[in-house]
């Protein structure tokens, strides 16, 4: 029995060793799965809050792309309707030179046909209808 005292005492202090360090491995393991989680927390709210960044950005651009179509379509159209006014007018213009040189023109045919100077009583407003048909 006095050789199976240290033997036993020595089965003991391994026992009791092996019991400790799984206890402390198992604590470790709990504090880094603890670590683990607290980091995959931290990460998705990362994750989230990066996410909404990029939705805000995207949303920005999207409202500044819109804003800067609409002002280069206004503009556009600006640019446009004072091109056509001016086009208009100086079709305008142009008629009623037109009607003057047509009445004129008229005149000098009637004259040489008839042989002597005549004028001719033509209705301005009737020659310029006649020449916006005639086009």
């Amino acid at each position: 029995s006095l050789f199976l005292q240290p033997v036993g005492e020595a089965i003991e202090y391994r026992e009791k060793k092996i019991t400790d360090d799984n206890q402390l491995a198992a604590e470790r393991r709990e504090d880094a799965k603890a670590v683990v989680d607290k980091y995959e927390k931290k990460l998705a709210e990362i994750r989230e809050e990066a996410q909404k960044v990029i939705n805000d950005s995207q949303a920005e651009a999207q409202k500044e792309t819109s804003e800067k179509l609409a002002l280069i379509d206004k503009e556009g159209r600006a640019k446009f309707d004072s091109a056509k006014t001016s086009l208009q007018a100086e079709k305008k213009s142009l008629v009623k030179g037109l009607v003057n040189e047509e009445i004129q023109l008229v005149s000098e045919i009637v004259s040489k046909l008839v042989g002597k100077a005549t004028t001719v009583d033509l209705n301005h407003d009737k020659v310029e209808k006649a020449l916006e048909e005639a086009r």
